[in-house]
């Protein structure tokens, strides 16, 4: 979540900034390939964000599920 927003905070927002204070034309070829890759960049955050997610849930009811499960004790029930 820090990776997400962190990039978001001290990424995107300042460099949307600059380049309108800059008056930067984002047509022009390398200008377009910046905001592409940062594009790229935001959509692997999330990505990550999402894949981490979906282990700690998991990783989370697994072991949830063995600490409700009856442990052994190697005797026989009466």
């Amino acid at each position: 979540m820090a990776t997400v927003c962190g990039s978001w905070t001290f990424g995107v927002f300042p460099g949307a900034g600059l380049l309108v204070f800059f008056d930067v034309d984002v047509n022009t070829p390398p200008w377009a390939a910046v905001f592409f890759s940062g594009t790229a960049l935001m959509a692997a955050c999330v990505a990550s964000l999402d894949v981490e997610q979906r282990q700690v849930d998991v990783r989370f009811r697994t072991a949830r599920r063995e600490a409700a499960a009856p442990h052994a004790t190697g005797s026989p029930p009466m």
